[in-house]
Order: structure tokens, then sequence, then C-alpha cells
């Protein structure tokens, strides 16, 4: 049986409350190129076909598979962002391999690759918005995930199940929360990201990030009270310079957006590893009227604390008539989502993948899931 050093173990202690009634929580996760086994007369995905490069069959995509709805299914997320999917028909493989009631929102993107977004919901838990299910402008052919809706699972009053519970088949059209306990839902704005990489040029990066801002000012000069959850592998930690130049200072609630993840990426943990080292590249945002601790009042009670770079993120908003707010954050790291390796010091542990290179290793992803929790 491997074993984890009391250091790793420590690293990779990732604190899971017991769940209840009044949490919902939303996670994200990058599943590594899930790709199926047919070629595309759209792009070339030839890699991953029987005779291409990786001799991705049918057993490799089944295990593939498996595996991912192993790591969702204990997560048991109401929500769960998803990046590197390729088509409906793998999302629509990979929801029917789960224990868990899901139900799923996948749009076809421009991204060259062939690789898409999606999302997937409890639907005693969310109601989205089909009208409002849109594809966002990045700056670049990978276009971010729109989705707005009601969150409504895990309030007061509203009905909670075990693990497994959930509406199945399709939208609640004019669903209403008062059939399912009682209490108004709470309207959300949930955007999924996959930002270009770090091997590109900056100017995609700055691309992506300065079209993510116009599109929160946006939602946020409509309604200043806006619920906004941001997910995404943004290729980057959210204390790099090309963040911190269009989004501002992330590590405070009381700046433009909040990253509940940028403590653990100050005390070098991570979702993904790079050359022995642990980087945050996968992490959430949330808006104002989540981050901030008055559901009263989004001014700042003392301005005169604020940061004096960018005073225009701390600018007051209006006051919040929500019951959200967030109550936890974390990467949903696990020993045998590592990869196996020989005991010693020499021996970093990274997240087991499904390739490196050309080599096969069967893993889950090369990225860790990440997650936050809301109650009210």
């Amino acid at each position: 049986m491997r074993r984890l050093s009391a250091i790793t173990i420590a690293f990779f202690a990732i604190c899971w409350s017991m769940r209840g009634q009044e949490r919902v929580v939303v996670a994200f996760w990058n599943t590594e190129n899930l790709y199926d086994t047919i070629p595309s007369p759209f792009y070339d995905d030839s890699d991953y076909t029987p005779g291409g490069a990786n001799g991705w069959n049918t057993e490799r995509y089944r295990t593939k598979t498996a595996n991912l709805a192993r790591v969702l299914d204990e997560l048991d997320a109401d929500i769960v962002g998803l990046a590197e999917v390729e088509n409906e028909g793998v999302v629509r493989d990979l929801v029917t391999s789960l224990e868990t009631d899901y139900n799923y929102i996948h749009l076809t993107s421009g991204d060259s690759r062939g690789i898409d977004l999606a999302l997937l919901y409890k639907g005693d838990r969310f109601f989205p918005d089909e009208a409002a299910t849109r594809l966002v402008g990045s700056g670049t052919g990978r276009e971010f995930l729109h989705v707005e809706g009601e969150l409504i699972g895990g309030l007061p009053g509203a009905a909670s199940g075990g693990a497994s519970s959930g509406a199945s088949g399709g939208l609640f059209d004019g669903a209403s929360s008062e059939a399912f306990g009682g209490l108004p839902g709470e309207h959300i704005h949930l955007i999924v990201c996959h930002m270009a990489s770090n091997l590109n040029s900056d100017q995609y990066r700055r691309r992506n990030m300065s079209a993510l801002r116009r599109v929160l000012e946006n939602l946020l000069a409509q309604d200043p009270a806006a619920n906004i959850i941001v997910m995404g592998d943004m290729n980057g930690t959210p204390g790099e310079k090309v963040v911190r130049k269009t989004l501002g200072d992330l590590r405070s609630p009381w700046g433009f957006m909040y990253a509940p993840h940028y403590e653990q990426h100050l005390r070098g943990r991570g979702s993904y590893s790079y050359r022995g080292r642990w980087l945050l590249y996968d992490w959430m945002m949330v808006s104002p009227s989540i981050a901030r601790p008055n559901p009263e009042n989004l001014t700042h009670p003392n301005p005169e604390n604020l940061p004096r770079s960018n005073p225009e993120n701390h600018r007051p908003t209006a006051p919040a008539s929500r019951r959200l707010k967030l109550d936890g954050a974390g990467i949903y790291a696990r020993e045998y989502l590592t990869e196996p390796v020989s005991p010693g010091p020499a021996s970093p542990r990274k997240p087991w993948r499904t390739f490196y290179g050309g080599d096969y290793l069967g893993g889950y992803s090369d990225h860790f899931p990440v997650w936050i929790s809301l109650s009210n």
C-alpha cells in the first residue's frame, strides 16, 4: 500500500465538513482531454483515435470515464464545471456512468483542439434559465460558458436528500422554489472558463482576463448585488501579474472580486504540478455579495483602510438583499489521485494523469478538482 509522509499528508489535508441541508457545494475540474474514440471532421483529434499516437481505444476511454466518475461521485458537489470535454457525447457518457444524479449543460465552442466546457448540476439544487445559457467571447477561441439560474438547494426548507438525490430529466421551465420548500431561490451567475496556456503569448492571457473583466463589470453594473461565481482552469495563479493588472487584488473580499483559494496559493498548495512545483492553476472567484461578511451593506466599514492601489475596485455598492455567503473553499486532493511513485524524498507527488507525453499512465487527470461551499 502506498503511504504519504506526514508533510505530504498535511499538504493534502483539505477540510471537508459534514454536508448539511444549508450548504451548497460548487466545484470545478479540468478532466484532461476527455475525447471519444471517433475521428472528428471539424478538427484534428487523430491522436485520440484507436489508430492514433495515443492508441485511444474503447477500453482506455471507458477507464478514463470510470475514473472521472469515481471522483465526481465522491466529491458529490451540487454544481460542477468541467473543462476539456470533447463534445456532448462524452459528457452524456460521463453522466450516465455516475451514481450521483446530474443533469448537464454543454455548448460547442470554437476551440481549435475541439475541447469544450460543460456544467453538471443536481436538478433539485439548481434550475438553469435555458434562455440565459450562452457562450461569451473570451478574446480567443475558448469562449466562457455563462449559465444563469435559481440556486435553491441547501437553503432552509428546501428539499434535501442523500448523496445521489436529484431531479431527473430536463429543465424545470417556470419552476418555483415554492414547490420545493417555500423559500425563494437565489439568482446566480455561473461562469466557467478555460484560459489560454502560459505557453502562449501573454497577449492571449491578457485578452482572456480583459474579456472576463468586461463580463463581470457588465453584470455588476446591472445589479451591484449580483451573485456571481467564476470557476475554471485559469492556467495561472490568482496572484500572477496579468490577473492583478486586469482583475485587481483578489485576496480581499472588499475587492472587485474575491478568490477564496488565494490563501492556499500563498501556502504553496496547488491543483497542478509543474517540474516538482505545486501551482494553483484552478481556482474560483465570487462577487462581493457572496464574499463580503455584512449581508445588509456591501460598502467597506472602514474605507480608509482599503489598499491604495486600484481604488476603483473598492467602490461602494448597493445593499444586498441576499442570503448566500461563502463558508469554505478547498482543493480536492486524495492519495489515489496522485501518481504511484517509489518511496523517498526525491519522488515528488503530482496528479495521476492519463498520459505523460506519449506514455499511457491510465490515471485520472493532470489537475485536481477545486470547490467552494455556500450557506445562508
